[in-house]
Parts: structure tokens; sequence; C-alpha cells
């Protein structure tokens, strides 16, 4: 979906499902970035064995977390209602769950060319990881341009949302 396109879906939503939908889309994006960066400090030989085993190991991350995200949601509505999802619930929790797993579709696609031999393994991973990057600057630029604040406030609230979110893959990138 084009940046045009989510921003129009978007505010036709509640608050709180943007705020679910988004939050869910930059929890994808860190965990797709950390599986990035960590198969890029690792790549090897970049055959196209090796980019459909990235490729595998960034499906296999993101879908991993998805069902994480599914099960505590299922879990916190029946501790905090006491009672099981109605339909209209389950397709607002798997709509914002879902994009999780979208965070990845631009790596992965790259991953897939890479599979094909159309693309470096190195360069898939690294391009996959500037769209990753970009993304998360879009959707920080996004929150942003809600608040009612003084632009140059909202160009610094960006860099410092963006030198957090840096930090963060740094830290988890160290520890694995």
């Amino acid at each position: 979906m084009s940046p045009s396109r989510r921003r129009q879906a978007m505010e036709g939503m509640a608050p709180d499902e943007v705020r679910a939908h988004l939050k869910e889309r930059i929890y994808g994006a860190f965990a797709c970035l950390t599986t990035l960066l960590l198969l890029t400090r690792h790549a090897g030989h970049g055959t196209a064995e090796e980019a459909w085993t990235a490729a595998l190991d960034v499906a296999l991350a993101l879908l991993s977390l998805w069902a994480a995200s599914l099960v505590a949601e299922l879990l916190a509505h029946l501790a905090s209602h006491g009672r099981g999802l109605s339909r209209r619930d389950w397709a607002h929790m798997a709509g914002a769950t879902w994009q999780i797993v979208s965070a990845g579709v631009v790596p992965m696609l790259l991953l897939v060319l890479a599979g094909l031999s159309l693309l470096d393994v190195e360069l898939a991973l690294r391009l996959g990881v500037g769209a990753v990057i970009l993304s998360l600057g879009l959707f920080v630029y996004l929150a942003v341009r809600r608040t009612p604040i003084p632009t140059w406030q909202r160009v610094l609230l960006t860099a410092v949302l963006m030198g957090v979110a840096t930090l963060v893959v740094l830290l988890k990138a160290i520890a694995h």
C-alpha cells in the first residue's frame, strides 16, 4: 500500500485503531531490522541458498512475533473483558497484528531477488536494512506530524525518536 493510501486508510480509523496498527508496525520494524542486522553480520558467500535461508529467517522471525502478539492480544482481551472475541474484535486484532509481518515485505522481496540470483545477498540485506530504517522514519514522522507543536519541535522530536530507535536496534544487535 502506498504511503498516501495508508495515510487515507489510517485517517478513517479511530485513534485506538491507529495506535494499535502503528504500534505493531513499529514493533515489527524493530524485529525485522534486528534480524536483518544479524544476518548481515553473518553473511557468507552470497549464494542463492543463503538468500533463501535469510528470507526464511526473516519470515519466521516476523511470523513468530505475529503469533506471539495474537496470543498476547487474545489473553489480554480475555482477562480484561471476561469473554471471547467477537468477529469485529478478531478482524481488528488480526489487522493490527498483521502490521508486524508487513514490516518485512520489502526486505523479503529483496531477498527473493537475491535467491533468484538477480541481486547480491549482502546488498539485498543492506538494502533491506535501509528500507526498514526509512519506514521507521516515515512512521515516526506520521506520528509526530499530528502533534500540535511548532515545526522545529516536530523535527527535534523526530530526530530524538529516531536516535532512540537506533539505540534500541544497536543494543539488540550487541546482545546477539
